[in-house]
């Protein structure tokens, strides 16, 4: 007896089943056979199983696998889909796409046992090999943990899932069921679903033998009526079969579709009874919507984004990317954007209310000096307009008025968080004590990395400098005086230095008098800890003025620098 573990870390299960559409949005349920040990194949040749292990031992494994239909102790899962409106063709044309899967307890786990195999202990050592490196199942999404367990008899398993010549018992329940075996399970409920097996070893050869006759009598007949042995033979050389079972699990997705089969070779379909899945009406999914929109109007005030593209920003175009993203957050606001976001009064007069709206801080998380998230971060928690904006954004472009090139970038969103109110972060430490998010770690000391403009004119005897205007911003925020401050001619990041001249300072969608247009780069350190984000000046709610944990640059953590 043999018994497989697998835990999908983000409780979410995500595999297209054989000869199904994607945008069918099903889901294969359980996972089939097939799938595990093309996995399993897949961990073998990429991460370099034969350099420990003999290939030989590695097929008899594959081969003893095949030789019996496992089954299953699935855990409650309900059948749910995204709706995604991906990019095609030209600019600002999409198409609906589903995207299937099944949602489960993230400490549930799904066991596939096979009863009567017994593997030999070199076997057990090479399949504990595989799974320990086995990242995903399904697509790439689906991120699983996978143990081998120790031998189990079936009795203490709680079986729920078998084939249907397995299942001993009634038909209630059971859609369609017929024929049941002698002996088994004994499943009374569930319902009934195609799952794609292998073949055994010799199921496979004497497929194997009948499909070579019968394409030798193809090829003869068409001999004879003068279409030519040649094209025959080359049709065949292409359709040739792979000679065992494990050539046949390795076979290519691409050269099956060359082939025109609509089923790998040494595959079969096996009927399983399964556990009926709960689905996600659209009603339903509605009301948990609402229910989890409503009790999270109280508590969110910080977004994360992770973003990606074909070309990466620079950390010097910090203030687009964040007045790019500022536009996408008033186009799906609408004419019912918040003043955090809009900058206006309900009477449509400007808002006064200074540091209260939103800061968008492009982030240049792993330091190569790339934009690769944005932060979105407010005093006050957001509005439901404004959180169903953020959790709506899903792509950034500019506009058709922007210079230049079109810019793109895709949007992912990881999170949305509690940040507490300064000096008192109990509700947050949770999240932020892990440095999940760079920009709102605690630390001493500061460092630039974008241009700080000071926000005020300076006097003409010289004093009101940059330094006391980041004194005073400091102040008016509630924030302790520096101990020390020490204006800096450039920023290093893992060892290229940034001139103030390299970024931008100025929005394109705003134009505007600043008394600081040059900007000037600052180290701040201050006696006792303060907790991010940091950010000054002229445009500091569009990522000008940014400061991060000193450290950070050259990829100390901000521990370094406490």
């Amino acid at each position: 007896m043999l018994t497989i573990e697998f835990r999908f870390v983000n409780g979410m299960y995500h595999a297209t089943p054989w000869q199904r559409h994607v945008n069918e949005a099903d889901v294969e349920w359980p996972p089939s056979p097939w799938r595990i040990l093309r996995s399993l194949i897949a961990v073998w040749y990429r991460k370099a199983g034969y350099d420990h292990f003999a290939e030989s031992d590695f097929r008899a494994l594959m081969h003893s696998l095949s030789e019996e239909p496992p089954v299953y102790s699935l855990p409650a899962a309900v059948h749910s889909n995204k709706r995604h409106y991906m990019p095609v063709g030209e600019i600002g044309k999409t198409t609906l796409v589903y995207d299937g899967f099944l949602k489960m307890s993230k400490d549930s786990a799904i066991l596939v046992h096979w009863p009567n195999l017994s593997l030999t202990e070199e076997h057990r050592k090479l399949l504990d090999y595989l799974l320990d490196r086995l990242t995903y199942l399904g697509r790439a999404e689906s991120t699983v943990i996978a143990k081998l367990l120790q031998e189990l008899p079936s009795e203490q398993l709680d079986i729920n899932c078998a084939p249907l010549f397995m299942v001993s018992g009634t038909e209630q329940g059971l859609r369609g069921a017929e024929g049941y075996g002698p002996s088994g399970f004994g499943l009374t409920e569930g319902e009934l679903t195609k799952v794609l097996t292998p073949m055994t070893v010799n199921q496979y050869q004497e497929w194997k033998n009948a499909e070579d006759t019968k394409r030798e009598q193809e090829a003869s007949a068409e001999g004879n009526r003068g279409r030519g042995r040649s094209s025959a033979r080359h049709r065949n050389a292409a359709t040739e079969l792979p000679t065992d079972l494990f050539g046949a699990l390795c076979i290519e997705t691409n050269d099956l579709g060359q082939q025109q089969r609509l089923e790998p070779p040494g595959s079969k379909w096996a009927m399983y009874v399964r556990p009926q899945l709960e689905e996600r009406t659209e009603a339903v999914r509605t009301a948990q919507l609402a229910q989890k929109t409503s009790a999270r109007r109280t508590s969110y005030n910080v977004a994360r984004f992770a973003l990606h593209g074909v070309v990466a920003p620079s950390i010097t175009e910090t203030v687009d990317v964040a007045d790019i993203c500022h536009l996408a957050l008033l186009s799906r606001c609408g004419e019912g954007a918040p003043t955090v976001v809009s900058g206006r009064e309900e009477d449509g007069s400007l808002s006064l209310r200074g540091h209260q709206h939103l800061f968008i801080l492009p982030e240049d998380a792993d330091c190569d000096g790339k934009i690769d998230h944005i932060v979105i971060s407010s005093v006050d928690v957001f509005t439901p307009v404004l959180e169903k904006a953020i959790r709506g954004m899903s792509e950034l472009w500019s506009p058709a008025w922007w210079p230049g090139q079109v810019k793109r970038w895709n949007l992912f969103l990881e999170g949305l968080f509690v940040h507490g109110e300064r000096g008192s972060l109990e509700k947050a430490s949770s999240v932020f004590s892990q440095g999940e998010i760079p920009l709102l770690a605690r630390s001493r000391r500061w460092v630039s990395q974008t241009p700080y403009l000071h926000p005020w004119h300076k006097k003409r005897n010289g004093k009101f400098s940059a330094d006391e205007q980041i004194v005073r911003e400091l102040m008016l925020r509630g924030l302790p005086r520096p101990i020390h401050m020490e204006l800096k001619p450039s920023v290093d990041i893992r060892g290229r230095r940034y001139e103030v001249s390299e970024f931008r300072r100025e929005r394109r969608s705003k134009r505007q008098q600043l008394p600081d247009t040059r900007g000037t780069f600052w180290e701040l350190e201050f006696s006792e800890m303060v907790q991010g984000p940091l950010a000054l000046g002229s445009h500091c709610h569009f990522g000008l003025g940014l400061f991060v944990p000193a450290g950070q640059t050259d990829h100390a953590t901000a521990a370094d620098s406490m």
